[in-house]
Order: C-alpha cells, then sequence, then structure tokens
C-alpha cells in the first residue's frame, strides 16, 4: 500500500527528458573575441580566433537546451593606440588566454532554435603586454598586466540540427574595466562561438517498455524493481538512475502499446 501511495504520488510530477548531450567543437574560423581596448581617451578595436569546445544538450521534442561546460582559447590580439605626436601604447593579448564555464548546468527553453541564458558564470583569463611610447609611455609605461575576468552575463545564441549533426552559436559580451599605472583601462566587446558535433542516438520512442516487448505493463515494472537504486536498466525517464520517477513513467503510459 506504502509503495503503490507513493507512486501514484509520482505519476503526476514525472517528465520524459528526450535531451541530447553534445560535445561540439568550436569553428575557429567562424569564432573570435572581438574586443576594443580604451585607455587615454584612445581606443583600438581587434579580434582573436577561438579554440575549444562547447558542452551542450538540445531536446529535439520540447526545444529545450541546456549548457554544461564551455572551454575556450582565444589566439593572440594586438591593439594599437595611437596618440599621434604625443606617442601611443601597443598591447597584447598573450595567445592562450581562456574562457570557461564557472556553473552549473542551465537549461532554458528555445523558441525557433533561439535562446537565452539568462545568467551565465564565466571566467576570462590572460595576460596583456603593453609598452608606451612617447608622453603616452610616460603615462603608461611598460609592463604586463593578468586579466582574471570573474562574471555574469546573459548568454544568447541559436541552434540548428542537420541529420546528426548540430551546430550552436553563442554570444557571450564582455565589459571588463581594470587599473593600468593608475589609468583606467576597458575592454569591450563580445566571444561569437559557432560549434558542432555529432548528436547521439535519440531516446527510444516509448521509453515505458524497458524490456522491448511492446507493451507497458507488469513486466517493465518488475524490471525497475529489480534495479531499484542499482542500475540504469529501469531507467525510463533517461536521467540514468532507476527510482520512483522511473515508476511513474511506466504508470503514465501503463497498457499502452508501443
Amino acid at each position: 500500500m506504502l509503495l503503490m501511495t507513493a507512486m501514484s504520488t509520482f505519476v503526476t510530477g514525472s517528465a520524459l527528458t528526450q535531451m541530447q548531450d553534445l560535445t561540439a567543437t568550436v569553428s575557429p574560423s567562424q569564432s573570435s573575441l572581438d574586443a576594443c581596448l580604451t585607455a587615454i581617451d584612445i581606443t583600438d578595436c581587434r579580434s582573436g580566433a577561438i579554440n575549444g569546445s562547447l558542452d551542450f544538450g538540445i531536446d529535439q521534442s520540447t526545444g529545450d537546451v541546456k549548457i554544461d561546460n564551455f572551454n575556450l582559447v582565444v589566439g593572440q590580439i594586438d591593439w594599437t593606440l595611437d596618440a599621434g605626436f604625443l606617442g601611443g601604447v601597443d598591447a597584447t593579448l598573450q595567445d592562450g588566454a581562456t574562457a570557461s564555464y564557472a556553473g552549473a548546468t542551465q537549461t532554458v527553453s528555445s523558441s525557433g532554435g533561439n535562446f537565452t541564458f539568462p545568467v551565465v558564470p564565466f571566467n576570462l583569463n590572460g595576460t596583456v603586454d603593453y609598452d608606451g611610447y612617447g608622453i603616452a609611455g610616460i603615462i603608461i609605461g611598460s609592463g604586463s598586466q593578468v586579466v582574471d575576468i570573474a562574471e555574469s552575463t546573459e548568454i544568447s545564441g541559436s541552434y540548428s540540427v542537420s541529420g546528426e549533426t548540430a551546430t550552436v552559436t553563442v554570444s557571450i559580451p564582455i565589459d571588463y574595466l581594470f587599473d593600468l599605472s593608475g589609468n583606467n583601462v576597458l575592454i569591450q566587446g563580445s566571444i561569437t562561438v559557432v560549434a558542432s558535433g555529432t548528436l547521439p542516438p535519440p531516446p527510444p520512442s516509448c521509453p515505458a517498455d524497458l524490456n522491448n516487448d511492446g507493451q507497458v505493463g507488469f513486466a517493465d515494472l518488475s524490471l525497475i524493481l529489480s534495479a531499484w537504486e542499482a542500475s540504469d536498466a529501469g531507467d525510463a525517464n533517461g536521467d540514468g538512475q532507476t527510482n520512483f520517477a522511473d515508476i511513474s513513467v511506466v504508470l503514465s503510459e501503463w497498457g499502452s502499446d508501443c
């Protein structure tokens, strides 16, 4: 009786997940950090290529998407802040700067393949070498500055699926102010990432039919109980575990033909 009561409680709260995990490789020719460096009231905008990977998930049945992780490596960026007869500053973001996800898995809905994650924490780490000359050089000087940005920002993007290949495009805004020899230096811009990968096979169309006999019934319930919290053999909802959530899936499809 206690078991049946618990099972009934879980029926209304269950949800099948059709999420397909995706490890997408970044396309350097389509991905970049586009950044403007501003110091001593002079701005220069340049770009650097992006490499790396994006761990994502797509539920093609509902349109839900998730982000698990991203690890990006930025190529060298050279800025020239030219102050004319006053001199200027040459600055370089050294090759190998990184941008990495710093949060837990998030899931949001999408519309027409477009999505927005409202709050995404990430870290941007790198080193900027700078060399001032002329009067500007006296103000700024020369040296190296470690850039260590910990931000939370909105990330928007889109995805498309063609056969087994999924392509994800995301945009990550950058806006960081730091001190350089007593002067405010501003880095503004965005990281644009285009990444593609192969989707795994979709989940079964009738996940409640655990023993694949074409019907949902006692045999499937028995399989869940025999694998209870011991293996994923009774995993009907695709979360990698066998528990009450799987019983609720079977009960919600009870008596159905697959």
